[in-house]
């Protein structure tokens, strides 16, 4: 049997995965809290998931200041007092949390039961042992065992998958045998690419001329034929209010009710925003660009992890359409995340797949809800269809320019076999080449920090 003892610590997630890594159903854990633990409930639900792994959780031992070293020590002190040791017994001290002092004081208060010391890395997401006596160097592998799921790393912040029957559900992509369509043939054939961008460049920019933000106003005016309304609005906005109909009709609860009413009011202004750009004379471009665009991101991403065995050690899971929630408000969600990668080491990284203008607001929104809803250690991203064989046209100097103002943060989505660089016109009205890194090479650059 294994005894694990770990400090509680704030980010709830850091020394996870190396206790999920060596246990066996049946070992124990024995937290070492602090006042600021008790209080945030640090411990509580990392307890709760590590009970329904197969881990027992002791009563946990009270420290005042983790860094007052005649307070740690007595307090462990008084607790071996009372434990039954045995022999039989691997003790594993976790070195993640608390501060810098701490694991000292840990080694001097377990040394004569001869625990290992155990470490989780970030980067590289290994696991790292050492034996007490310090005669050889540290042992550092990839994790392989049991593995942090995204539930578990959602749970331990206090959120959750939001499921609702209005919506997609999350879907995980990898591991898995999950299909994602790419219907339009987005991101395979070139010319059916260039040309949606080029209809949805058009269709903004006659929005924009025609103003017709800005007449919601006359909205509520417009007669919107029912017998029309399905060829009005997108496939999706229909079905969707379908299934809002459906779930009244089955149980007008309150919460179908206010569904429905709000399904209605935006199926009307949606049927109604079309009826006015078909009679200011505006064509709609033939398919929508965001969905395909995250599909074809998805599928890149699948295709290039499956052959690149040495970046699988590092990665747990990838996921798509991921919407949060919080677990006492189930109702609403919270977040919606297009690709979500999660690490061994219990770190999310975020892909927010951008077809055109990004809102900075919205970028900086998204990356402290992620914080909230995993660690400070998630990271996010943003993906941009960046073609050179089109860098001339108005719509890639559109994405150009959110490149450049997004900075590292932005990730080139490519046409395979593409130019590496293109020209733009600089603010002096000098040419200057911009390299461009394939999709895969940016994957690579951002992944490979966390392997082995």
């Amino acid at each position: 049997m294994n005894l694990f003892v770990a400090v509680s610590t704030g980010s709830q997630v850091s020394n996870l995965p190396p206790i999920l890594e060596m246990y066996q159903p049946g070992d124990k854990l024995l937290w070492i809290e602090s006042p600021e633990s008790k209080k945030g409930n640090w411990a509580t639900k990392a307890s709760e998931l590590l009970t329904i792994r197969g881990l027992s959780i002791l009563e946990s031992i009270d420290v005042g200041n983790l860094n007052d070293r005649s307070e740690v020590l007595p307090a462990i002190s008084s607790w071996k007092q009372n434990y039954k040791h045995s022999q039989k017994v691997q003790y594993y001290l976790v070195l993640n949390g608390g501060t810098k002092w701490v694991p000292l004081w840990l080694l001097e208060a377990f040394r004569d039961w001869h625990p290992k010391l155990l470490y989780g890395s970030d980067r590289p997401a290994t696991y790292m042992l050492q034996s007490l006596d310090f005669a050889s160097s540290p042992i550092q592998r990839a994790y392989q065992n049991n593995c942090i799921t995204l539930q578990e790393v959602l749970y331990l912040k206090g959120f959750e998958l939001f499921q609702s029957q209005d919506t997609q559900d999350a879907v995980q992509v990898w591991p898995g045998t999950a299909t994602i369509e790419n219907s339009t043939d987005y991101g395979t054939i070139e010319s059916t690419t260039y040309q949606l961008h080029q209809e949805h460049f058009d269709y903004r920019k006659a929005l924009q001329s025609q103003a017709i933000d800005e007449k919601h106003d006359i909205f509520p005016k417009i007669n919107v034929p029912f017998q029309n309304l399905n060829l009005l609005v997108r496939t999706e906005t229909f079905e969707k209010w379908q299934q809002q109909l459906k779930n009244f009709v089955r149980n007008p609860n309150p919460q179908f009710t206010e569904n429905l009413f709000h399904g209605t009011a935006n199926l009307y202004l949606a049927a109604a925003r079309k009826q006015l750009e078909k009679m200011e004379g505006i064509i709609s471009p033939t398919s929508m660009l965001g969905p395909p665009l995250e599909n074809a991101i998805t599928h890149r991403i699948i295709g290039w992890l499956n052959q690149n065995k040495d970046i699988q050690t590092a990665v747990a899971s990838i996921w798509k359409n991921v919407k949060i929630c919080r677990l006492d408000n189930k109702s609403k969600a919270e977040a919606e995340l297009d690709i979500v990668i999660l690490l061994k080491c219990g770190k999310l990284i975020y892909l927010e797949c951008k077809a055109a203008k990004t809102d900075s607001k919205d970028i900086d929104a998204g990356s402290y809800r992620l914080q909230q809803a995993s660690s400070t250690l998630a990271e996010q991203f943003v993906v941009l269809p960046i073609y050179t064989r089109k860098c001339d046209t108005p719509w890639f100097q559109e994405l150009h320019n959110e490149r450049m103002k997004l900075g590292r943060q932005a990730i080139p989505f490519t046409m395979p076999g593409q130019p590496e660089s293109y020209p733009m016109i600089d603010a002096n009205g000098a040419s200057e080449e911009n390299p461009c890194p394939s999709f895969e090479e940016s994957l690579e650059k951002l992944l490979k920090p966390y392997c082995l």
